[in-house]
């Protein structure tokens, strides 16, 4: 999957607000998406690392829950 697809699509499940501001909803609208695909299971690890890394680099931070602390 490219970059510029990979960016529309996650734009298509959450605005910069809602990424910035509820991350993790963004990344469960995005799995739901993804697992409508019958070839999710396929591609399902690169994909977390791209989500991982798009939102490294626009300085999205996915936060630990306080009781797995």
């Amino acid at each position: 999957m490219n970059a510029p697809f990979f960016n529309a699509m996650l734009a298509e499940v959450g605005s910069d607000a809602l990424w910035r501001t509820n991350p993790v909803l963004c990344v469960d609208r995005l799995l739901v998406r993804w697992n409508q695909s019958d070839a999710s299971w396929a591609v399902r690890s690169g994909r977390l690392r791209q989500i991982l890394a798009a939102l490294s680099q626009q300085n999205i931070p996915l936060r630990r829950c306080p009781a797995d602390s």
